[in-house]
């Protein structure tokens, strides 16, 4: 018998290791970190500064720190999240993932700081009915990886996909959570990176595991080889220059034969080629890291490098930001963009042309809200706010219905289990299960489902054109999107209606009526430079979507 080598068993059996392990539980242990009531709850965010009008607190909150085992590299690691629960719920709670944004200290993180940052967040959609989970990703909280992924698609994904197979085993195993059947999935800043990752392989690689229901991005870096790489090269000052220094040294980690020919010193110019690992495996905050760097982050890094950067398409960094750069794909539920044009650390152009690529790749359903020129800092809170509002939305407190046409019988009817247990109201003033067609007068019905045992309620809509049931709502896609000298308009049918396009202060640049047709090419290099609205407007229903020009 031939005896395999000693090298060949180590690996078949670390590769057997590992994939045993990955059928296994992923939740190592929860410890209790505090408990609210509904009162001490609204007193604590309102002490924390969040205004009491823009709360909704209906439940006493629970915070929990769980460790859980998540994917790194070739095995499992032990990382740690939050959770954060509402208390005495009545109705079931959807689980809402919150990604934190950018952080290089593992004590400012969401299970590490509870009563700070982002978990305030956290805590004010649990205390509004959402079981929340925080991961506080790899290399961060409790992690014993010395440094954290940084803008690593899969590490952060895996982080938020992990904490919520825990959540679901605690649900399970150790306290009822009272947990419905949808997944949410937001986060800010890095947190929005996070967010559409975690949906990417949600959706790509564990579908039979994973509905999620919708999604909100805030102020993420989706396009990390276009738009957002801009800050990389131009000799101009970022307010957060050490995160140059954090993405390359984190490329370095996770892409080591990438990067095998390269230094510290290959990279940086002295001091930065020791100050930046000393800064980054150190456990400093990111605030002290931008501190210690030049307010132009290109300063840090060998000319010759940077310029290799700038016109070597192979060059390692450039393959690793293309690589986690997240516009190749598209999402196939509801997503709803956040930002802010005035966004001096992420750039607006982001979601722009994620909106863009997502909806020519196909996504049924992708709309973006600009809240302005305020900056980084000040579009977190109208970010959040209307991400809680998208969110309710699509919230149905464990009620699991749809509206169905039933073209034969000529009625709209609920789909749903045992449908003697609930009470239905449509928006028309009738009553019961079904509705006529010839009972709808306008382009949209709604019924509210209402279980009769708990109170439960929950709001189904269908939009509607009318007369033609079979038709639905005109969809227009601006490519190439930011443009330059032209663009074109699609649209996913034959369009019929009018074409307006205004600049973001309302002045008219186009407007124009159509008959049956599917696209129009614009000339634009005349135009000024900024942002556009596209409005197509058919019989009363209105797509609106936007491009850039620069």
């Amino acid at each position: 018998m031939k005896i395999p080598n000693l090298k060949s068993l180590l690996i078949f059996t670390g590769l057997l290791s590992f994939f045993l392990s990955y059928g296994q539980d992923r939740l190592v242990s929860m410890n209790r970190i505090d408990s609210f009531s509904r009162q001490e709850v609204l007193e604590f965010l309102t002490g924390q500064g969040i205004p009491e009008e823009f709360m909704n607190i209906d439940y006493g909150v629970e915070l929990y720190q769980v460790l859980y085992l998540c994917e790194y590299k070739d095995s499992l690691t032990e990382v740690s999240g939050l959770l954060a629960r509402p208390l005495n719920a009545t109705c079931k709670a959807p689980l809402l993932l919150y990604h934190h944004g950018t952080q290089a200290a593992n004590f400012n993180n969401p299970s590490t700081n509870p009563y700070g940052g982002e978990a305030l967040i956290c805590m004010l959609l649990a205390g509004e009915g959402y079981v929340v989970g925080a991961p506080d990703y790899i290399g961060l909280g409790t992690s014993n990886i010395r440094i954290h992924p940084y803008q690593h698609a899969f590490s952060q994904a895996h982080s938020s996909i992990n904490l919520a197979r825990a959540i679901r085993e605690i649900n399970s195993n150790e306290i009822e959570l009272n947990l419905g059947h949808e997944i949410m999935l937001t986060g800010y800043s890095q947190g929005g990176f996070s967010t559409m990752a975690s949906l990417k392989y949600m959706q790509e690689s564990y579908a039979e595991e994973f509905t999620v229901s919708c999604a909100a991005p805030m102020s993420g870096a989706y396009d990390m080889d276009g738009v957002q790489s801009v800050y990389l090269t131009r000799d101009a000052p970022y307010p957060t220059p050490g995160y140059v220094g954090y993405i390359i040294l984190s490329y370095m980690e996770m892409y080591p034969d990438r990067f095998a020919d390269y230094s510290f010193q290959d990279i940086f110019v002295e001091p930065y080629d020791s100050l930046m690992p000393t800064l980054f495996y150190g456990n400093r905050s990111i605030g002290y890291i931008n501190s210690q760097c030049p307010d132009t982050p290109n300063l840090v890094l060998q000319i010759e490098e940077l310029e290799d950067y700038k016109v070597n398409p192979n060059h390692p960094l450039r393959m690793s930001l293309r690589e986690n750069s997240l516009l190749e794909w598209a999402p196939d539920v509801p997503v709803s963009l956040h930002y802010c044009e005035g966004d001096d650390q992420v750039t607006y152009l982001n979601s722009v042309v994620a909106d863009s690529a997502w909806r020519a790749n196909g996504a049924p359903s992708v709309r973006s809200l600009d809240f302005g020129m305020l900056n980084h800092d000040g579009c977190v809170l109208p970010a959040v706010l209307a991400t809680r509002k998208f969110f309710n939305d699509y919230r149905t407190n464990g009620i699991n219905a749809s509206l169905a046409i039933d073209q034969t019988q000529g009625q709209v009817e609920v789909a749903i289990e045992t449908p003697e247990n609930y009470r239905f109201q449509w928006n028309n003033g009738l009553n019961g299960r079904t509705i006529e067609l010839n009972n709808i007068s306008s382009n949209e019905i709604s019924v509210e489902v209402e279980e009769k045992s708990s109170g439960c309620r929950t709001t189904l809509s269908l939009d509607l054109i009318p007369d033609d049931l079979s038709e639905r709502t005109i969809n227009a896609t601006v490519m190439p999107n930011p443009a330059s000298t032209h663009t074109r308009i699609r649209w996913n049918r034959p369009f019929t209606g009018k074409l307006l396009i205004t600049d973001l202060l309302g002045k008219v640049v186009l407007e124009k009526s159509l008959e049956n047709q599917d696209h129009l090419y614009l000339e634009v290099d005349h135009w000024p430079r900024g942002n556009y609205i596209v409005r197509s407007t058919l019989s009363g229903s209105q797509d609106i979507t936007r491009f850039s020009l620069r």
